[in-house]
């Protein structure tokens, strides 16, 4: 189902079965119905359902709306409570007809009373749709009059005592095969499997949970969205019966010509969608999407395809309509996605089967490299990942070109074809020296975007691509440069990252591609902010794309919203497929530092511990044919990880953030001491240790004396706020003293907490409340200044020195 104004879509792919399904109410002693929307006072969101709730004068109606997992249709629940006696009048508009862009002609409806409803036909191909009611008491009647009384038609049902006690009536939509006589349909099926149906959406749900990656922290809030992440995963799964089975991008109100935006299969957000796959350990399902998009991979040049409408299967979609293969990036994108599966999963025989496309999309990629510049550029009537904008190269293009390369290297090497191994690598090497020689902008102290079809360098400032500070092309106070600006009010809002910098020429709040704010950019510079040892800025940004799921349909995450204000942008829709996989993904890449290399059978597992939190549960981690669960406590002296191994023995790269400035004192396994090593960053540091995991139990201790740790307070954006929480661009540890650097709105969002056995002896820069034991209440001066990083933001900085006790 999708959704318009004022009623529902309904689909079965590739078909629109109706449109604007809406319903009204009839009470006895009054003639007119009362709009169903006028009485529509709460939307309930569940995993296997959405329940609507309409409240009248005496009664109550929960509205639920069902879709079964594998059958072309719906059922469609209504649950009465109350004195009156009311009758539930059903309107909606007939269609069936193609999704974007295709279409068919000829469609006709009439009542079939053996169904007890609307049967659709259309002609060329013979499907048929049903709508029907078996306590359908009235229904207008299909006449070819010259004047029509209403657009659409409309049925009265009359709810009854149920099988399950309550007063209900029950709607059932299907799709039939074609010539499928409706006796033999798909609504009679529904009907007579409705509590099996049901059923079985739940033991999905409760299998899908069970199996997939459990992530447990002391916020329920936090705990919902990251499972709502891999159910909204798992619910863009669509299966065509033309083109197969695949991710669609997203579900949001129909547009033009039957156009549910996204409700269809792009390459590229199918291969985020299987990154989040990957990071939900849902294996299986990311190895179908990664051989759904190798399907249609372009035969005659190894080109990934783009867009691929559910009408693909019956129409000429490649030859007469300009979307198949139309944008360069995939490809690269599609060599790197490779090679994380096959890392992830250790599925060498998946690759082996798959070498030949793998080897055609290498060679795709190459033949759009220059020879001049080592870099890949946009062959005419191409474009890369900005579709607004028409350029010769991009930074974002040249760094998925590192990762391509690399990407193939380790898949040559698996392959057993070292020659092609080594070529890769000196490419990604040459690619590296020539984005560091020409696409640093040292007068704006920030990268190129890349330049346009004649040349002109383009210095929009955006924040994409901030993975390219984890490729090792710029040098370090390049990188620091550009991460402070990411994490100020220049392109961080309280409701996530900018895409482009608000001090841009161009930037403009409002525009999908100049200044609005994506979940998954935003996902992905937290990524970057964590791996670039900034856990404070990291956990404040991803932090704040919590309110998101609340903006529309709970539990789900919106595609963009506006640069300005928390609301969505015009153009976003609210579930984007890539939104969901993004925030899980940096969750568990990012926030847990959970890498998985199933050939090898180790695993990589760096926790950042928020402040907040003391405790943290991570399950299902699958690596090869073993299945961890981690459960990590953290005390004032240090931290325990309690591991239980359901497999083989794992190895285990160890390496959880310690309290800044925090002396490592030792670690033991299972009660042994061990080594572990300290490793100091500017703005954190990590205890690393590793070990085996032997099939059980296993107890692992790191023990420190002192350290800080850094809490802001984020209170949460209402609808339609603007910008005003303090953003911590920075916070240095060294010798006793702690730096912190930042940008206030106003006096009383310039707090920070500091949680810490330390003694504190001197401030600059802020005044302190010291009442509460361990901690200190830090607020900071403000001096606006004109080199503020926003207009509405004044800089703020204080230094603060401690008396750390001796050894």
């Amino acid at each position: 189902m999708g959704y318009a104004s004022p009623g529902l879509d309904m689909w079965a792919y590739p078909l629109q079965l109706l449109s604007d399904y809406q319903i009204s109410f009839l009470e006895p002693g009054l003639v007119n119905p009362i709009d169903g929307l006028k009485l529509l006072r709460r939307i309930e969101y569940h995993p296997t359902e959405i329940v609507r709730v309409y409240i009248g004068s005496d009664f109550v109606v929960r509205e639920h709306l069902f879709i079964p997992q594998h059958q072309p249709g719906a059922i469609i629940t209504y649950e009465v409570q109350g004195r009156s006696k009311i009758l539930i009048a059903v309107h909606f508009e007939p269609s069936l007809n193609l999704m974007w862009p295709g279409a068919l002609g000829g469609q006709s409806i009439h009542w079939d009373n053996s169904v007890s409803g609307y049967v659709e036909e259309e002609p060329l191909y013979g499907y048929s749709a049903i709508l029907a009611s078996p306590q359908a008491v009235a229904h207008d009647e299909i006449v070819n009059r010259t004047i029509q009384p209403q657009k659409g038609v409309t049925f009265v049902v009359k709810p009854g005592p149920s099988d399950h006690g309550e007063t209900a009536a029950t709607v059932f939509l299907g799709l039939d095969a074609p010539h499928t006589s409706p006796s033999h349909g798909m609504v009679l099926s529904l009907e007579a499997n409705k509590d099996h149906l049901i059923s079985e959406a739940a033991e999905h749900t409760s299998d899908l949970l069970s199996h997939s990656l459990q992530i447990l922290t002391p916020d329920a809030e936090i705990n919902r969205a990251l499972s709502w992440a891999e159910i909204a995963l798992d619910q863009a799964w669509v299966c065509n019966p033309q083109l197969g089975c695949g991710e669609v991008a997203g579900y949001g109100p129909s547009r033009m010509g039957r156009r549910p935006q996204y409700d269809w299969f792009f390459a590229g957000d199918g291969l985020i969608a299987m990154q989040g796959l990957l990071a939900a350990g849902d294996y299986t399902r990311a190895r179908d999407e990664l051989a759904f998009i190798t399907r249609y991979q372009d035969p005659a040049n190894g080109m990934i395809w783009h867009e691929l409408s559910q009408s693909a299967g019956m129409i000429d979609w490649l030859h007469k309509y300009p979307y198949m293969y139309v944008h360069v990036d995939i490809t690269f994108q599609y060599l790197a996605g490779f090679a994380d599966y096959v890392v992830t999963t250790g599925d060498n025989e998946f690759l082996l089967a798959h070498w030949s496309n793998v080897e055609a999309a290498w060679r795709y990629c190459q033949s759009v490299i220059s020879p001049t510049t080592m870099l890949p550029q946009i062959p005419p009537g191409k474009e890369g990942e900005n579709e607004q904008d028409r350029m010769r190269d991009s930074l974002d293009l040249s760094s998925q070109w590192i990762s391509a390369a690399r990407g193939f290297a380790q898949l040559a090497k698996l392959t057993g074809h070292a020659e092609d191994a080594a070529k890769a690598d000196r490419a990604a090497a040459a690619a590296q020296a020539s984005v560091a020689a020409e696409d640093w902008d040292a007068t704006h102290h920030f990268w190129l975007a890349g330049h346009t079809r004649n040349g002109k360098a383009i210095y929009d400032q955006r924040s994409r691509p901030s993975g390219i500070l984890l490729q090792d092309v710029f040098s370090q106070q390049q990188a620091d440069e550009v991460l402070d600006r990411l994490a100020s009010p220049e392109f961080e809002t309280d409701w996530g990252a900018r895409g482009m910098s608000e001090l841009a020429p161009s930037f403009a709040p409002s525009s999908y591609s100049k200044g609005s704010v994506s979940a998954l950019g935003s996902s992905n510079v937290a990524e970057t902010l964590w791996k670039e040892h900034r856990p404070l800025a990291a956990w404040n940004l991803w932090h704040s794309l919590l309110p998101w799921h609340r903006l529309d349909s709970e539990g789900h995450l919106h595609e963009v919203l506006d640069g300005s204000f928390f609301g969505p942008q015009i153009e976003s829709v609210p579930e984007q497929t890539w939104s969901s996989a993004g925030y899980l993904n940096s969750a568990v890449h990012g926030l847990l530092g959970i890498e998985v290399h199933s050939a090898d059978h180790r695993l990589s597992f760096a926790p950042h511990l928020p402040a907040q939190w003391n405790v943290l549960h991570v399950g299902h981690i699958h690596v090869g044919s073993s299945s961890l669960n981690v459960h990590l406590t953290r005390d004032e002296r240090g931290l325990e990880l309690q591991l239980d191994n359901e497999g083989t023995p794992v190895v285990l790269d160890f390496s959880p953030e310690l309290p800044l400035g925090a002396q490592l004192t030792g670690a033991s396994l299972n009660g042994s001491r061990v080594k572990a090593t300290l490793h100091k960053q500017a703005q954190d540091e990590h205890a690393t240790l590793r070990l085996t995991v032997p099939p059980g139990h296993t107890i692992c201790r790191i023990t420190y004396a002192g350290g800080i740790q850094i809490t802001v307070p984020q209170p949460e954006p209402a609808p339609g706020a603007v910008s005003r929480n303090l953003k911590i661009v920075a916070a240095h540890f060294a010798n006793g003293t702690l730096r912190l650097t930042g940008y206030a709105s106003s006096p009383n969002r310039a707090v920070v907490d500091l949680s810490t056995p330390w003694k504190l002896t001197k401030v600059e820069g802020a005044t302190v409340d010291s009442s509460i034991p361990g901690t200190y209440r830090v607020q900071f001066d403000m001096t606006p200044a004109a080199n503020s990083a926003s207009a509405e933001y004044a800089p703020i900085g204080a230094v603060l020195t401690f008396a750390i006790p001796g050894p």
